[in-house]
């Protein structure tokens, strides 16, 4: 984790300027014009999602989103193994309940931890993307519906971690639209990864 958290922060120290200037939206198939955050107006075509973070070169966003991969690969993995072995010593009979719930404690308080320190830097990198354009909400929005019931929890953990969706008792409601870049980009990379996990 502490590998991550450097590779991170070495990668994104500095740019905070560099990543807002001239955050032109891109759009699919066609030319748009657009204000970006420094007030400047510019037309430019590209495929949707391309670009997220500029001012860094394209071999540091590689070690970017290799390094994001891995480490919400190691979490899941690690989550799946302490489940797996938690069972097979109950199948066993290899310990007593109080035990298995003493180790399944410990071992998810462990887990938990390394989740937020996940979050942590997803949030760091979310917070350096460039504004999302309108079409991108809009593919964004049709990604997430085609996302398992059991995906859909987390996307409902990121939204009202920020207090930005309106709940009223079970039923959950959002607006894409109304939330801002760094939850649209947690949004995403979420999206994206369960999607191309389901494809496996």
């Amino acid at each position: 984790m502490e590998h991550y958290k450097y590779v991170l922060s070495k990668l994104l120290r500095g740019q905070d300027d560099s990543f807002r200037k001239g955050g032109c939206k891109e759009v699919q198939g066609g030319s748009t014009q657009n204000k970006g955050k420094d007030g400047n107006i510019c037309n430019r075509t590209f495929p949707l999602f391309t670009e997220p973070i500029s001012g860094l070169s394209n071999n540091d966003k590689e070690r970017i989103k290799l390094c994001l991969h891995e480490i919400i690969t190691f979490l899941n993995n690690d989550v799946d193994e302490v489940d797996q072995d938690i069972k097979a010593m109950e199948e066993r009979g290899e310990a007593c309940q109080d035990t298995v719930k003493k180790l399944s404690t410990g071992l998810l308080g462990k887990l938990g931890k390394m989740a937020q320190g996940v979050d942590d830097l997803l949030n760091t990198a979310a917070s350096k993307c460039r504004s999302m354009s309108t079409e991108e909400k809009i593919e964004l929005g049709r990604r997430i519906r085609k996302l398992p019931e059991e995906s859909l929890n987390h996307v409902v953990e990121i939204i009202t971690t920020r207090k930005l969706a309106s709940q009223s008792s079970n039923r959950i409601t959002m607006n894409l639209g109304e939330l801002d870049d760094a939850t649209l980009w947690r949004l995403y990379y979420h999206v994206e990864y369960v999607l191309k996990e389901n494809k496996k």
